[in-house]
């Protein structure tokens, strides 16, 4: 029987891309709307935090209580979202579909589980390498704050955004939207470049942490070249975040 499995790029949407799409002002000023959208219901949240005297004014990260920071991260998923569902096919000029929120296939599902395997492999050896470089250590931010959990309800939270909210919104962020939007203005390599550094940065400031998750970034970027399907990003991104929850949660891993 003759194999039809092949990694020949397939365009995430339909091009070339049609003159209007993602005008480059508009994107720009769509960007900024998302950057205020993702981050003032949090501060939002975080300034009653401390009126209430939930936690002390001026407070390190450290000192503000884990159930606080799941909170303000889950209200800023919500109105994130709803903006770039409504904003992003318009900027696009395509259905949501054509970018690939559609139904998967066996073969998106497929690809979506082995990118699990292929995005742990190569943060994993991306981290040893820069770890035996540098001889230091640190962590993503949200593994700090899982360390934090302490109670069954917070820990049900963190759990449902890292392998549930994070994925679908981060994976709408970074590859429906930024992908494509910077594509349209440059290459698709500067594209999958581009929105993966900025994936990498958002996720971690230091070196080693920021450098193993644009690598990540690049893989999750590839999949979604590769499918044109959304969901198949989802999968990988929730598995790979799953994958991490457990080690700590279950395993107690502490690096």
């Amino acid at each position: 029987m003759e194999k039809n499995w092949t990694w020949t790029p397939s365009a995430p949407s339909p091009t070339p891309w049609p003159s209007n799409a993602f005008p480059l002002g508009a994107t720009i000023v769509a960007t900024i709307g998302a950057l205020g959208v993702a981050i003032l219901p949090g501060a939002a949240y975080t300034g009653y935090a401390v009126a209430a005297k939930i936690i002390p004014p001026h407070a390190t990260l450290e000192q503000i209580p884990v159930r606080v920071l799941l909170i303000s991260q889950l209200i800023s998923y919500g109105p994130l979202i709803a903006y770039l569902l409504v904003v992003v096919p318009r900027l696009a000029c395509r259905s949501l579909a054509e970018l690939g929120l559609r139904r998967p296939t066996a073969r998106d599902i497929g690809t979506g589980i082995l990118g699990t395997f292929v995005m742990w492999s190569v943060v994993a050896v991306a981290s040893s390498c820069i770890t035996a470089i540098t001889h230091e250590h640190a962590n993503e931010t949200a593994v700090q704050l899982l360390r934090s959990v302490r109670t069954q309800a917070d820990a049900v939270s963190f759990v449902a955004i890292a392998v549930l909210f994070a994925p679908m919104v981060e994976e709408f962020a970074f590859r429906v939207f930024l992908l494509n939007a910077i594509s349209r203005h440059t290459s698709l390599t500067t594209g999958v470049i581009a929105c993966s550094i900025l994936f990498g940065v958002v996720h971690g400031t230091s070196v080693s942490v920021a450098i193993p998750l644009t690598l990540g970034g690049i893989v999750l970027a590839l999949i979604y070249v590769r499918t044109g399907c959304y969901w198949s990003n989802v999968l990988t991104h929730a598995l790979f975040n799953a994958v991490s929850v457990v080690a700590v949660l279950v395993f107690h891993v502490t690096s």
